[in-house]
């Protein structure tokens, strides 16, 4: 199908002047991928003003399948800078993201050459930090939370307004802006109005009935499936073809649940895919993703959905 996603030759597209910033070999406050909530708490409470853990139950954090916990820390003290701000999300009793905001990059960058850019961020450590100069903000991201994408997922709970979770839609029918009947030049506006981030991109030729021309439309934040998502839809010679909704692992049975309310149960089922809607949807299972296609791809890629040789 697609050419797998390669980190350092796709996403890591501009590089960045030659005195950029690197982030420390270190998570904030020494913590490290995979540290259980009782531990980093207590690391956290020597280190933060005030601390303030959210649990979220039924979770919707993307890699979350039993719990979720946002872990809020008021005035970080790092070795180089104080932080506002700072929430380490934990997933099934992990840590696997950290958000900081309010002094961020003086507490976490130094200068470097080794570092690249993708938008208006700068990626270091291979896409395990990202940072945002404009709005002095780091995300932290384990090897799970890159895939999708959580970037550019801002936590609703650091603005210390609620404790509750924002209600995202939870639907997983095919939304409103996806429309395979509208051309390219039509739908600009659509995605412009709804996607809170947009990148477009011209790519490689690699869809099969050979377009003269491919666009990758990446459409960042919007809801489906119970959380804010980024979409890929590909477009070749004006046409929408397919588009990759990217999830997490840990959702898997929510977002099939969803799909059964949206289609039914599914077709057709194997190792790899659940196939819904004649089709034309599809959840992916060995890695974290959904699939919609265009009628005209499904014949193309009908056999290889049900895993049989072409």
């Amino acid at each position: 199908m697609r050419a797998a996603i390669n980190m350092s030759a796709i996403m890591l597209v501009l590089p960045l002047f030659m005195y950029g910033s690197a982030i420390a070999g270190e998570l904030p406050a020494g913590l490290s991928w995979g540290d259980s909530v009782g531990p980093a708490a207590a690391v956290l409470e020597k280190r933060c003003r005030l601390t303030h853990p959210i649990e979220v139950d039924p979770p919707s954090f993307p890699l979350a399948e039993h719990e979720e916990c946002h872990y809020l820390c008021e005035d970080l003290q790092s070795e180089r800078n104080r932080v506002s701000q700072a929430v380490f999300v934990f997933a099934d009793d992990k840590l696997v993201m950290i958000e900081a905001r309010g002094g961020a990059i003086a507490a976490f960058a130094r200068p470097s050459a080794d570092s690249d850019s993708y938008m208006h961020y700068e990626i270091h450590k291979e896409g395990e930090v990202w940072v945002d100069t404009e709005a002095d903000a780091v995300w932290f991201l384990n090897d799970a939370a890159r895939h999708p994408n959580l970037f550019t997922f801002s936590n609703p709970f650091l603005s210390g307004q609620s404790d509750e979770l924002p209600q995202y839609v939870k639907s997983a029918a095919i939304p409103p802006i996806l429309d395979f009947d509208v051309s390219l030049e039509h739908a600009n506006s659509r995605f412009i109005s709804s996607c809170p981030l947009l990148y477009s991109e011209d790519s490689r030729v690699w869809l099969p009935n050979k377009p003269s021309k491919q666009v990758q439309v990446n459409c960042f934040g919007y809801e489906y499936g119970g959380f804010p998502r980024k979409f890929e839809a590909i477009y070749g010679d004006g046409r929408l073809e397919m588009v990759w909704i990217l999830t997490g692992k840990g959702e898997e049975v929510r977002l099939r649940q969803a799909l059964i309310a949206a289609f039914g149960p599914a077709e057709h089922i194997n190792d790899q895919w659940e196939i819904f809607a004649r089709f034309r949807v599809a959840l992916r299972k060995d890695k974290p993703e959904i699939l919609l296609l265009s009628e005209e791809m499904v014949s193309h890629y009908q056999a290889e959905l049900l895993g049989e040789p072409e």
